[in-house]
Parts: structure tokens; C-alpha cells; sequence
């Protein structure tokens, strides 16, 4: 399964193994560093942002102002919402949709059309339900604004298609952009968080974070937290790393095998993404 944080690479690896009479195989490693990333939520989404140390998800903007198509002027008011068709079937908490409703105010929804400037910590119970937040705040983008909210298909280099939403300026010029992968995570991105009111900037009276369509589960990154910053790259992914080691009969290199009673196995550590 491809997916964006699946890319993995073994940065630590310390193994020990005994058996009934006597083996024991070490793979040292000295990098003990951890990606930026949170605790999962009850479902099993957690996020991952491009912060140092490594590993970290790629900050990449994508420009959808540039072949996209422009969806706020469809949109006449300030708290407004307008139904986009998916280019693909995409899974969110194990319920899977082909529609999305983008709202003027920074997020969207998988089932709901509610537009509130009430922005609050995720999960939280009361509409808008299913709350996707990029940058939910005061700030909007309507067909009167300066720039406007666009939307982008495309496919990354390993074959993946994916979906942009990009707010673009607005009323208080901030530009930030969810991205919506067929694996069924998500990436936000934002490209300029320094509004005009210095209040809204670089999250200030802001939401960052997601929930599921029934408020039981979700996790917030921010909340009126003055911690997004230009070049920010936020992943939320419900895959989880999982390790397999299995021994097989033989005469591996040195290094990779195991003695037990008497007999040489080889070795195998298989390292795969669960969940979704």
C-alpha cells in the first residue's frame, strides 16, 4: 500500500531474540531520533507535521490557482458552502464518500453544510459535524473577496491520485490548502498564515484538526495557538507501523542469522502499514 508517511525507513532498530537453548542476534543502530507526531486518536488517526527531527512529512505546495477550477464564485455570501464531486471514492473514519462540502470559513465536511466562525477544540459535539479544519477561523473567501478557494486533481509521482482545496487570500490574505489522497489521508499546507488583522495570524482564533463524522473521535493540532507557520505541512494518517520477525532454515551472511539448537535460521524483518 502506498501512502505518504508509509514511505518507511528504519532510522532504529535494536533486536534482540533467545530461544529455548541458545541464540542471540543484535542489530544495533545510534539514530534514536522521532518525527513530530502525535498520539492517535480512539479510531487511530495521529499526525505527523514537517518540523524537525527527522523522519517528516514534505512540505510541497501545490498551486491549484494554476489549471484549477475556481469554486468560490459560486459562493455569495461570507458563510457560504458549495458541493464538490470527488475525482475518487475517498475513506474518512471507515465511511466512504464522493462528495465534499467546502465552506467559506477554512474547512470542510464530509456531511455537513453548516458555516459557523465558531471555531473549537476536536472532537466537539454540535454542527458542523465531521469537521475537517484547516484553518478554521473568522477569516472567509466568498465571490467578493481577493483570490477565492479553488480545487486541483492530480497524481503524484508513485501513481496515487489526489484532490486539492486550496483558500487562497481572501479577506484577510491568508493562503493554506487541504489535500485529499486515495489512501484516504490528508495533508494541510499553508503557504502564507500572516492575515492583515494580526490576530488571525500564524493560527491565532484558529481550529487546526480533524473529527469524524459522529464527534466521538478526532484530534486538534492547534487551538488559538499562534504555531502555523509559513511552510507548515501537517499529515493525518490512520496507518500505523507494525513489525514481523520470522526465522527461516539457513545460512544467512553474517550478522543476520540465529543459532538455536545447533542449527543456523535466517533472519527476516518484515515492516508494513496497518490501518485505514
Amino acid at each position: 500500500m502506498k501512502t505518504l508517511y508509509g514511505k518507511i525507513e528504519v532510522l532504529s532498530l535494536m533486536l534482540v531474540i533467545t530461544l529455548s537453548t541458545m541464540a542471540l542476534i543484535t542489530i544495533p543502530q545510534d539514530n534514536d531520533v522521532e518525527a513530530n507526531i502525535s498520539d492517535p486518536d480512539d479510531y487511530g488517526y495521529y499526525w505527523v507535521d514537517n518540523k524537525d527531527p527527522d523522519p517528516k512529512v514534505e512540505y510541497s505546495w501545490i498551486d491549484a490557482t494554476t489549471g484549477g477550477t475556481k469554486i468560490s464564485d459560486s459562493m455569495y455570501s461570507s458563510y457560504s458552502y458549495t458541493t464538490v464531486s470527488l475525482p475518487f471514492n475517498f475513506t474518512y473514519y471507515g465511511n466512504t464518500y464522493d462528495t465534499v462540502y467546502v465552506t467559506s470559513r477554512g474547512y470542510v465536511s464530509f456531511v455537513d453544510t453548516y458555516v459557523t466562525t465558531s471555531y473549537r477544540k476536536l472532537p466537539s459535539s454540535g454542527s458542523p459535524h465531521g469537521t475537517i479544519a484547516v484553518y478554521w477561523a473568522y477569516p472567509y473567501y466568498y465571490r467578493y473577496t481577493s483570490g477565492g478557494i479553488w480545487t486541483l486533481s492530480g497524481t503524484t509521482s508513485d501513481g496515487v491520485r489526489y484532490f486539492v482545496v486550496e483558500w487562497e487570500r481572501g479577506a484577510y490574505d491568508l493562503t493554506y490548502e487541504a489535500i485529499f489522497y486515495e489512501t484516504g489521508e490528508i495533508k494541510f499546507q499553508y503557504k502564507d498564515t500572516q492575515a492583515t488583522s494580526s490576530s488571525y495570524s500564524n493560527g491565532g482564533y484558529t481550529t487546526v484538526g480533524i473529527e469524524d463524522p459522529t464527534d466521538t473521535y478526532g484530534i486538534t493540532y492547534s487551538y488559538n495557538q499562534k504555531i502555523i507557520n509559513n511552510g507548515l505541512a501537517i499529515l493525518f494518517t490512520p496507518y500505523h507501523p507494525k513489525v514481523s520477525v520470522t526465522l527461516t532454515d539457513g545460512h544467512g551472511s553474517d550478522g543476520y542469522v540465529v543459532l538455536a539448537g545447533y542449527r543456523y535460521y535466517n533472519l527476516h524483518v518484515d515492516v508494513y502499514l496497518d490501518g485505514g
